[in-house]
């Protein structure tokens, strides 16, 4: 009887046992808490997600934003080389990931009358590539139409003659002599034109025989290698960023402001400047130096020599170039109305 009563008891005792403890109500706490991790370890997901995306955001766009300025004033640089004429307008780089693109307006200044350049596109990496864009700015060849002379260039954007440079001791098949059409000319219009040399010349020598009227806007610099020169039917030189084949400097260090004029010095410390810069322009400007030094080394301010200038001023002023024995080509650039 005792034993049966005991057992009865302990029975009695687990149909009592506390809610807490019943396996039911365990499994049920135990999937709750399940739930509530899942549900902290998501959220703490996806709040590291947002948190890295924000950071990601915020280094990229610094990151991309720091190499867009640098490269924008290494653009300069190269503008400065291969379009002495041209200096940099409103520029707009779009931010892309590690990179983005950059489009470069230009305008050129004839007597201080600012005229329309072109515009240039460009894509950029943080890594430091820099390329042309085929989407945005001015990358195609300009045309060119006949006339009694022969073929001449005109840009895409600004429908403006281009310049042609011919080399001394180097035969063409046409020579461009706008310097006997400035009568043409509006007379109030500021004129850019070309002019090539029969040989070449010192800095000091070009700034010594141009008549008194005459100040160069920029110097074309010799940098052409002896294949070069023996090239059979060659084309004449044009300024251009794309597939310009000129480089000199311009005579003001900042237009229309007093600053000190450059000097062929100055140009080599441009160029050196670039091989620093994009590897898009490294190899042209190692390959001027090279051509300079005459395998030398290193070149010397003596050993820039100038093929042309161009000169800018009204047909009037111009016309005292007419007859300068010095004088082999002469090719009109832009026009400037002052209006």
């Amino acid at each position: 009887m005792d034993t049966h009563d005991e057992t009865k008891n302990f029975t009695g005792q687990s149909e009592d046992m506390p809610d807490d403890l019943n396996p039911d109500t365990l499994r049920k706490l135990l999937r709750k808490a399940r739930r509530r991790a899942t549900f902290r370890n998501v959220g703490l997901s996806v709040l590291a997600v947002m948190v890295l995306a924000v950071a990601g955001y915020v280094i990229n766009s610094r990151w991309t934003n720091s190499v867009g300025n640098r490269m924008t004033a290494q653009l300069q640089t190269q503008i400065s080389l291969k379009n002495p004429d041209l200096y940099m307008g409103p520029y707009h780089y779009s931010q892309g990931f590690l990179g983005g693109d950059l489009t470069v307006g230009t305008y050129d200044l004839i007597d201080g009358v600012p005229t329309l350049g072109p515009t240039w596109g460009f894509r950029y990496s943080v890594l430091g590539g820099l390329s042309y864009s085929s989407e945005v700015g001015d990358q195609s060849p300009a045309p060119q139409f006949g006339t009694p002379q022969g073929t001449r260039m005109f840009n895409d954007q600004t429908e403006q003659p281009i310049m042609e440079f011919y080399l001394p001791g180097v035969d063409y098949n046409q020579h461009f002599n706008d310097l006997a059409k400035l009568n043409r000319i509006p007379a109030l219009d500021h004129v850019e034109i070309a002019i090539s040399f029969n040989r070449d010349y010192s800095f000091q020598q070009v700034n010594a025989m141009l008549p008194a009227r005459i100040h160069p806007s920029w110097y074309w610099v010799d940098t052409y290698s002896a294949a070069v020169r023996r090239l059979q039917n060659p084309f004449p030189f044009t300024p251009g960023m794309l597939s310009g084949t000129v480089y000199g400097f311009a005579r003001e260090t900042i237009p229309g402001q007093p600053s000190p004029a450059q000097t062929p010095a100055d140009f080599l410390a441009t160029v050196e400047s670039g091989i620093n810069g994009p590897a898009m322009w490294r190899s042209q400007d190692q390959q001027i130096l090279r051509t300079l030094a005459h395998g030398k080394g290193v070149p010397t301010p003596s050993d820039v020599r100038i093929s042309g200038v161009v000169v800018t001023g009204t047909p009037a002023t111009l016309k005292s170039l007419q007859g300068e024995g010095y004088i082999r080509a002469s090719s009109v650039g832009a026009i400037a109305s002052p209006y």
